[in-house]
């Protein structure tokens, strides 16, 4: 009798360690989608840095990842890993919606929200919006300063759409990734300049008391500030132009911290008409490319 019970025990234990077994495989990399950030965007909504699949949590090593195109875009980044908005705008599908999130052109020497283009900055933008000519009208907004405003107003002559509505965003807000502005503030005067602090930051987690951390916060700002307002847009294309606090971590985690832009380190920092594009296709999967409206992305005493 003993012999029966043993038996019959050890074949229940045989079969709940296949069970157990068979419950981990599924959850392996090769049996579930790839997401490269947090688990807090599902796979049906959100996948960053141009990947089409997805891994339910964020590794220490997928910042030290290339991001791949699908093989739809068929398009090639530069040597620092950008790819031309002309470009980009040729592979749009008529069921993507898009938005350039980028960096305003190039400015007087003056940082006040009055601030306006240098002559080179109006003719910056004027040119990157000849190379996005076409019949469709852009949807335009700014963060309210007026170089980012002259922005989009001369990226918009450029394109041929004469004088255009600006919308002023508080969601291109450059401050987004800034957790305590005074301490912020207070680190840039000891610690070298706001864009080494920002850099330093970014890519290695500096003062986390001054920031938000960037993944999830990059994360949060794609599915709670961008996409929302995407869907409200008419226009199949968005020109959105803010500021380098903005794009700069934007930029860097776009890319999964692949563009170098430390400052910290080599002097490389964002350029002008420098960012991110913001693709959605009819099925709500999103990449991100890191983008530039001039002939290089960076900017820099090595740039």
């Amino acid at each position: 009798m003993s012999k029966k019970i043993f038996s019959k025990l050890f074949s229940l234990l045989f079969i709940s360690l296949l069970v157990a077994c068979s419950d981990d495989s599924s959850d392996s990399p090769t049996s579930a989608p790839l997401q490269p950030y947090s688990s807090s965007i599902t796979a049906d909504f959100f996948s960053s840095s141009s990947l089409t699949e997805f891994d339910s949590t964020l590794s220490s090593s997928s910042m030290n990842e290339t991001p791949t195109l699908p093989d739809s875009l068929a398009i090639l980044p530069d040597a620092d890993g950008f790819y031309a908005i002309a470009d980009v705008s040729k592979i749009i599908k008529n069921s993507d919606k898009v938005a350039f999130l980028l960096r305003h052109a190039e400015r007087i020497d003056d940082l006040g929200q009055e601030a306006t283009l240098t002559e080179k900055g109006e003719t910056q933008s004027i040119q990157l919006g000849e190379s996005l000519a076409g019949e469709d009208e852009f949807y335009y907004a700014s963060s309210g300063f007026v170089r980012t405003t002259e922005t989009c107003k001369k990226v918009a002559l450029g394109r041929g759409e004469g004088n255009v509505e600006v919308v002023a965003w508080d969601g291109l807000d450059g401050n987004y990734f800034v957790l305590d502005t005074a301490l912020f503030n207070k680190y840039s005067k000891i610690r070298g300049g706001a864009w080494k602090v920002l850099a330093k930051w970014a890519y290695t987690g500096a003062t986390p008391d001054a920031f938000y951390n960037l993944n999830e916060r990059g994360d949060q700002y794609i599915s709670e500030v961008i996409l929302p307002a995407m869907n409200s847009w008419e226009n199949q294309v968005a020109f959105l132009s803010s500021h380098d606090v903005l794009l700069m971590p934007l930029t860097v985690y776009a890319s999964k911290g692949t563009i170098d832009l430390k400052f910290h380190e080599n002097g490389r920092w964002i350029n002008y008409l420098t960012g991110i594009a913001i693709i959605r296709d009819e099925n709500g999967n999103v990449n991100l490319l890191p983008v530039k409206g001039l002939e290089t992305g960076i900017m820099g005493v090595n740039g």
